[in-house]
This record gives C-alpha cells, structure tokens and sequence, in this order.
C-alpha cells in the first residue's frame, strides 16, 4: 500500500472489529479459521475472540463474550491474522477500514475497523 511518508498506514496483526454475520450455515466460534478480505488485500486468520454481541441498530452491548454468533447478529469480534495487513480505523480513514470475513467461498461476515491491537 502507498501512503505520504509523514501519514503512514499502520501494518495489523491484531485488531478488533464490529461486523455482522450474514448467511452462515454454522455459527461464527472462537478460534475459527478465516479469509480477511480488506481493499484489495487478502490474508489467513482467525476469530481469536469474540468480545460482545451487540444491538444491530444501536450498538448497545446485549450480552458479554458471546459462545458463537449466528445469523443476523451483529457483534465486536477480534481477529488475527497469519501476516501483518494495512488496515486503519473506520473512524480514521473509511475506505481501509472496511472488512469482509470469509470462508471456502462464502461471506460469513462484512464489518468496519473499531480498533488496532497490535
């Protein structure tokens, strides 16, 4: 990725993100494998938490550490990735803060950047 070198674009391996589940023919766990497609990039992850799931149209908090995440619902997830990715926050910079979770071919989730971890 090309960036002014006085506004360089962070390189992630951990950061947190609100998404949505879409169609998934089983529920979103903990520690389960991923595609991260973000812009143009592409790279091998996992869920390593599942932090809250939250209120589609508010954002409030409806339950802590949730077990699995099912379809339809929205949630904070953390995610980490095999090798670093450029990502900035949603709230920073728009067009790199969106995120696309995927696996064997199908969408599992599309959400925004809330956090950079690490």
């Amino acid at each position: 990725l090309l960036c002014h070198l006085d506004y360089p674009v962070p390189s992630v391996t951990r950061f947190e993100a609100r998404v949505l589940v879409l169609e998934v023919s089983i529920p979103l766990l903990r520690g389960q494998a991923v595609t991260l497609h973000a812009h143009s990039a592409r790279e091998a992850g996992h869920l390593s938490a599942l932090v809250a799931q939250l209120n589609p149209r508010t954002g409030e908090v409806l339950k802590a550490r949730p077990r699995c995440l099912l379809k339809g619902q929205s949630a904070l997830v953390e995610v980490t990735l095999v090798r670093g990715m450029c990502l900035e926050e949603y709230a920073d910079f728009k067009s790199i803060g969106r995120v696309a979770l995927r696996d064997g071919g199908k969408t599992l989730a599309v959400g925004v950047v809330t956090q950079l971890l690490a």
